[in-house]
């Protein structure tokens, strides 16, 4: 049984030194019945408002198992 989802976004940033840092952004409390396709694009849009280009998309699956 699927307790919960959330989502990993990752995506690179450069910092004062001008060195490229891994960084990432996690949402939680998504539907357990989101389908692979729309938590990309929840990273789309949410991207598209945070001005952050996401490489990665990582989908976390909590299962109850007792």
């Amino acid at each position: 049984m699927v307790k919960a989802l959330s989502a990993r976004f990752y995506f690179v940033v450069v910092d004062d030194e001008g060195k490229e840092r891994m960084k990432s952004r996690s949402i939680s409390g998504l539907s357990i019945n989101a389908p692979d396709q729309d938590v990309v694009l929840l990273g789309e849009a949410y991207g598209a408002l945070k001005n952050e280009n996401y490489f990665a998309v990582e989908k976390n699956v909590t299962h109850v198992i007792k």
